[in-house]
């Protein structure tokens, strides 16, 4: 009688983990034009790196105090330049702006640069 090896090789047992790790690793797809983003941005993605929607001025006490911009969906901006008329902490506005690969010492929000900020009718 022959004995049966329950046992797989090891090969065998090193790819079938390597399957399910990759597998596990996989993105999610979403059809194209779906609007879901698997990170916070702001209200509309334009392109990779434009954002645009509503959001809120505020006065951010660090490094010697600064204004930032907090979009309706959560995420914080750091944007430059912002005109002087805007920098009232509270203030309501619609914007368009630019991710940029600006280094900056405020390590507060994404920095961007302002493509078009306007108070907003709310």
């Amino acid at each position: 009688m022959r004995s049966v090896c329950l046992i797989p090789p090891p090969r065998s047992v090193f790819v079938l983990g390597l399957l399910l790790v990759l597998g596990g690793c996989a993105a999610e797809e979403r059809p194209p034009g779906s609007g879901a983003s698997s990170s916070p941005v702001s209200d509309t993605t334009v392109a990779d790196d434009i954002r645009q929607g509503t959001g809120t001025i505020r006065y951010v006490d660090l490094e010697g105090g600064f204004y930032g911009l907090v979009a309706d969906d959560g995420a914080t901006y750091d944007p430059t330049p912002l005109p002087d008329s805007l920098r009232k902490d509270g203030l309501r506005v619609r914007f368009r702006v630019q991710e940029t690969n600006a280094m900056t010492t405020r390590m507060w929000g994404t920095p961007v640069e302002v493509l078009r900020i306007e108070i907003a009718n709310n």
